[in-house]
């Protein structure tokens, strides 16, 4: 009963979009609008104060969530596709709009629809069906039914490869499997390109750039001394760490390598183990 009425569920909120698209287009717009304003520099003549020109006031925008919702339901209702939408943009509006779990027995999975896996990775529909095992989100049977909604990796994390369908941002670099080459779009609004187009045959869209340089090896940490290495009279500093049997000590409180200063004797009063 539970799954029948997500299912119902899932095509009324598909409908109600449908019927109201000319709404949802308007919201975008005006939400869209007030950003640009918001963002336009302010040609107010500014005010010397103490010799330092005072900065304008902030001008707000519409806070995004209203347009992530227009656009989640323009998506629903066809108006918009997923590769009009970065990959972070169509997961925030998974987050406001609500997506489906992901499961064999789901019923219709809708176009431009949203769902998730158990581990939190998020996939959109690219062609509608009906769910089955044979057709699981990430696998290579379903490659042409979902994409995956990928984050961009971190500093000294290596480049993401180029999917087709996807909305690659401004900026970002996507390795293109087919010559081994990195490349990032041109215009500002990003570039998606669809089979059988790939980065290095739509120089017009992409610029190639320098593989991103891999992040420098960190140094091994190096190995406590042993305490038998040690020569007797060795000053102990707080901080120090040394091994002895296997095990190893920080100091806690100074003190001097004596054969009465072994471990266990100090232990808790000038070292600890750790």
């Amino acid at each position: 009963m539970e799954k029948s009425l997500a299912q119902a569920r899932a095509l009324r909120e598909i409908e109600r979009a449908m019927d109201t698209a000319d709404i949802w287009e308007a919201i975008l717009a005006i939400t869209e609008a007030v950003d640009a304003l918001a963002y336009t520099p302010d040609t107010t003549p500014q005010v010397e104060t103490f010799g330092l020109m005072a900065a304008p006031p902030a001008r707000p925008g519409l806070a995004p969530i209203f347009a992530r919702r227009a656009q989640g339901n323009l998506l629903r209702a066809g108006v918009i596709g997923a590769g009009d939408l970065t990959d972070s943009v169509l997961r925030e509006i998974a987050n406001v709009i609500g997506s489906r779990p992901w499961a064999a027995t789901m019923g219709p999975v809708y176009l431009n629809e949203t769902v998730y896996q158990p581990d939190g990775t998020f996939y959109i529909c690219l062609q509608q069906h009906m769910a089955n095992a044979q057709l699981k989100p990430g696998s290579e049977e379903a490659i042409r039914h979902f994409r995956e909604l990928r984050q961009e990796p971190g500093d000294g994390e290596r480049p993401l490869d180029f999917v087709w369908g996807e909305r690659v941002p401004f900026g970002a670099i996507r390795r293109d499997p087919e010559d081994g080459k990195y490349y990032t779009p041109i215009y500002e609004q990003g570039v998606t390109l669809y089979e059988p187009h790939h980065p290095h045959l739509v120089p017009g869209e992409h610029t190639e750039v320098e593989p991103p340089a891999a992040p420098e090896p960190e140094a091994p940490a190096e190995e406590p001394p042993r305490w038998a290495d040690l020569p007797d009279g060795h000053e102990f500093a707080v901080g120090d760490c040394f091994t002895d049997y296997s095990k190893t000590y920080m100091v806690i409180s100074a003190f001097t390598k004596e054969a009465q200063t072994r471990p266990p004797a100090l232990l808790g009063e000038a070292y600890k183990q750790v």
